[in-house]
């Protein structure tokens, strides 16, 4: 089965790196959802500080009710490339 991707444009990344707290906020709810049934997310990272390991793109996880972010896999930029 294909994965299912997503790009968010409302969300936004609170914290990164050694950051106490790291979090997703303005997610709508049908992206919740899509996030609660097995979807992805994607957020384009505007503050990429270390472009050698950083690929500009940041994954939604859902955990606990709360919403983490972590950095894309080649797989989901390549298929955000191709325009899937």
């Amino acid at each position: 089965m294909k994965e299912q991707i997503r790009i968010s444009m409302t969300a936004e990344i609170k914290g990164r790196g050694s950051d106490r707290y790291k979090a997703v906020t303005h997610l709508t709810p049908d992206e919740k959802q899509f996030i609660f049934d097995g979807g992805t997310i994607l957020i384009q990272d505007q503050e990429v500080t270390r472009p050698s390991i950083q690929c500009g793109w940041k994954q939604v996880i859902g955990r606990g009710g709360k919403y983490y972010h972590r950095e894309a896999t080649t797989e989901q930029i390549n298929a955000i490339a191709a325009g899937v």
